[in-house]
Order: C-alpha cells, then structure tokens, then sequence
C-alpha cells in the first residue's frame, strides 16, 4: 500500500520532500471523502450520477495542480486552458457538496422535529388523562363527604327497595290495605321514603360511573404513559448549531440573543456553504501545497541526462525508456531515483 501511494504520488507530482508527502496524503484522505459525498448527493438520482459526481471531484481537485505544473513547465496556454476549464468544475463540485450538505442538516431538522412533535404529543395526551383522572377523583371525594354510604351501597339494591315501596304505596292508594282508597297519612310517609330511596339511587348511580370512569381513565393513562415513555425526543445536533451561530451572531451585531430567530436562516445557509467550501476546497488546496514541496531540478530531461552519464561510467547501456528525449519519440517516461547514492550524485551533479 505504502508503494503504491509513493508511485501514484509520483506520477501525479514528481519528487516530492517529506512535507510534500505530507500534504498529499492529507489531499488524498479528504479527496476520497469528498467524492463520496459528491456520490451520495448523486445517488439520490440514479447510480450514474452518483459516480460521474465523484470522479468529477477527483479532476477537479486534480485539475488546478496540472495547470500549474504546465505553467511551470512553459506551456502557457494549456496552462491557461486548464485554469479555465477548472472553474466550472469546481463551480460544480461546490454544488454537489452544497446540495449534500444542505439537504443532510434540512433532513437532521426535520427527523428531529418529527420525532420531538411525536413526543410533545405523547406528553400532552398523558397530561390530558391525568387532568381528567384528577377530576373524577375529586368529584368521587367531594360526593362520598357529602354521602358516605354511597362507597359501600350499590344502586340495584336501593332499586329493590325503591320497588317494594312503589307497590305499598300502589296498595295504599287502590284501599287494599284495610283502608279507604286514597293517599292517606301513611301512604304520604311512603311516598316520602321512596323519594329518599331514589335520591340515593341517583348517588349511588353518580358514585359508580365516577368508580367506573377512574377506572377506565386509569388504563388509559397507563398506556400513554407508556407510549410516552418509549417515545424518543431527539436533540439534533444541527438545530444546536444553528442556534449557537445565530445567538452569536445576534450578540455580536445588535447585542441581544433575543433576536436570533431572525438570523437563524442565515446561518443555516453560511454554515452549509462553509461546509461545501471544505468539501470542495481542501483536496485541490492540499495537492497544490504538495506540488510546492517538489525536489529541486529533478524533471525529466535532467534525469534521463544523470542516467545516462551513470550507465557511461559503468559502460552499460541506457535503456530506451531512460533515454534523453529526441523529440521524435516524445516525453520520456520520469524514472524513480531508487538508489540514494544516484540521488546524492544528481543532487551535486544538477544543483
């Protein structure tokens, strides 16, 4: 692995110094994380996008360095056509990551107030029950002091009472007591006691649909209860930036947090594009800091001269592949100074 990253280091920059390698391992590490990004922003329309996206972050990190190191080698105008070409590129990746990093923190806002309403409500509908439980009780508490037989008599038996008086009076009223027929004296006092009877029917009747609604409102109250307690509330990391940038912002321009709703968008919006300048930036930053750290005087044409005085020395023949370039058969492939006493010698020899 370490070979590898040395050749395709070398091939892209030549010689690099220690601090040079330095930087470029730093390019590559964030360049491989800002073309997955470009890939996921990408995907969410079909696979192809998703990976023409992520090449694309490649070149366009790659592309500023190139059209450097043209610059440097005297082609000005592939130079120049190179820089140009590198602006909509980068225009492009910024895009991508912007879109990526946008629609990442809208989606952390909008789970999280998804799931913080699924709670709130949860909350809310336990509150509900336990108010309406409160109630019943109280008005169970208030009608037991106000009768306190109604905890331990039932309403179908005061009903039974209720119905062997209805029919004493019924006899008292037909004379089929011994009496003349009419509502005399006793019947009244009948009448009287069957009007309590029902009055207490009517209590008895109130106190069990109250029993019956605590009851009921307990369960209820049980279970959203527990729903309420295995409903998450979600902190999202995101909303807590936002806030923090904008109170900040608030403070610091019209020195109250109190107004940092209004600037809250605006941060949201200075934050992804900060985010998208990293993605986009950085890679293409990073090879062009590398591309600085080149060992002097170690091009092509000086190296393939070096070899060629080395291999004279020994008496041995230059490959064609090390060999001075002709112009006919065009650039010579940039050879690798393995040996450190090569290095050393074309270092004094090229100085």
């Amino acid at each position: 692995m370490k070979r590898a990253f040395a050749s395709l280091v070398q091939a892209l920059f030549g010689n690099l110094t220690a601090t040079g390698l330095v930087w470029a391992a730093i390019g590559f590490a964030v360049l491989i994380v800002a073309a997955l990004m470009s890939f996921d922003f990408g995907v969410n329309l079909t696979w192809k996008h998703g990976v023409s996206l992520a090449f694309l972050s490649i070149v366009a990190a790659l592309i500023p360095e190139v059209a450097y190191k043209q610059k440097e080698d005297g082609k000005t105008l592939v130079a120049a056509i190179l820089a140009f070409v590198a602006i909509p590129l980068l225009v492009i990746e910024f895009m991508s990551h912007a879109g990526y990093a946008a629609g990442f923190r809208g989606k952390d806002i909008s789970e999280a107030r998804v799931q913080n309403a699924k709670w709130t409500g949860a909350q809310e509908a336990s509150t509900e029950e336990k108010t309406n439980l409160a109630l019943w009780k109280k008005q169970l508490e208030a009608l037991q002091a106000q009768a306190p037989w109604a905890a331990t008599v039932k309403a179908e038996a005061l009903r039974k009472e209720a119905k062997l008086l209805e029919d004493r009076v019924a006899l008292e009223t037909e004379g089929k007591r011994g009496k003349p027929k009419g509502c005399g004296k006793e019947c009244e006092n009948l009448q009287n006691q069957l009007r309590e009877v029902n009055a207490k029917i009517a209590t008895a009747e109130q106190a069990s649909t109250l029993a019956t609604r605590i009851e009921a409102t307990q369960r209820v109250l049980d279970g959203k209860r527990d729903v309420a307690s295995k409903t998450e509330h979600k902190s999202s990391t995101v909303q807590h930036q936002n806030g923090f940038f904008s109170k900040a912002f608030s403070l610091v321009k019209t020195g109250d947090m109190d107004k940092a709703d209004s600037v809250a968008e605006g941060s949201e919006i200075i934050l992804a594009f900060a985010i998208a300048l990293i993605g986009t930036g950085v890679p293409a930053l990073a090879f062009f800091v590398a591309g600085l750290y080149r060992v002097p005087g170690h091009n092509e044409h000086q190296v393939s001269r070096f070899l060629a005085n080395v291999a004279a020395q020994r008496g041995s023949v230059v490959p064609k592949s090390q060999a001075p370039a002709s112009g006919v058969n065009g650039p010579v492939a940039r050879p690798r100074l393995v040996n450190t006493s090569y290095s050393d010698a074309f270092e004094k020899q090229y100085a």
